[in-house]
């Protein structure tokens, strides 16, 4: 009886971060999948037909893999509550029995799956055009994760989806500019010169740890400010 109950509970939990994903893109996992693929499918085009010497190392984190992972990050994160607002379902979701922050955190693990999922394929994807170590992937998972809560916190907030959107892209853009900037999320220390492995592993760390508490903050900004809402209510 355990058992049946335990795989009931497995199956409704799974069911329920399928619907979740569903409702946060509006279009099945399968055509996102279908779309992301092109992103790849545009750089093999390139390196077939106008690159000799195929992509340099420097480029796999921030834009083989990298970058339509953050887009899609940025996408989710902002809509995760603010979409809530727009489509005026916030508040029934403050009287469901188990309260939002249950509801708020299905979400937030659907979507992180989800942004997992894509961020693996790309570097599949990705290591059949240039292979690189293993590190280069933690960075951009990192990366994607990071803007995804970035965009969620600016959404809880300011409780408008394009305005949270405009917010992150904005932050983006600059950070990918200045990707050798290790005190910034999406650091790249291959953009480095002069500058030893040891170093390198170094920065990486530093980097590493001051993206996690900024993360940290940055969900638990977020989850005062809905619990701060559900108060409200009551």
């Amino acid at each position: 009886m355990k058992a049946v109950s335990l795989y009931k509970r497995v199956g409704a939990l799974i069911r329920l971060w399928q619907l979740s994903i569903r409702w946060q893109l509006g279009i099945p996992v399968g055509w996102l999948l279908a779309i992301l693929l092109l992103w790849p499918g545009m750089h093999f085009l390139a390196a077939s037909l106008w690159m000799e010497n195929g992509y340099d190392l420097r480029q796999v984190q921030n834009q083989l893999i990298g970058f339509p992972a953050y887009l899609i990050a940025v996408l989710l994160g902002a809509r995760l509550i603010a979409r809530e607002v727009d489509k005026r379902t916030l508040e029934v979701a403050y009287t469901l029995p188990r309260g939002i922050g249950f509801v708020w955190w299905q979400k937030m693990w659907a979507a992180s799956l989800l942004l997992c999922i894509c961020t693996l394929c790309l570097a599949l994807a990705a290591a059949l055009l240039r292979p690189y170590p293993g590190w280069i992937l933690l960075q951009a998972l990192a990366g994607t994760i990071f803007y995804f809560i970035l965009a969620c916190v600016l959404g809880t907030w300011l409780r408008s989806e394009f305005s949270a959107q405009l917010l992150a892209f904005v932050a983006l853009g600059f950070n990918l500019l200045a990707s050798q900037n290790h005190w910034l999320p999406l650091f790249n220390p291959l953009r480095l010169e002069d500058v030893d492995s040891h170093q390198q592993w170094t920065m990486m760390w530093q980097n590493f740890t001051l993206v996690t508490a900024v993360v940290l903050i940055c969900g638990s900004l977020a989850w005062l400010r809905i619990q701060s809402s559900e108060n409200t209510l009551r």
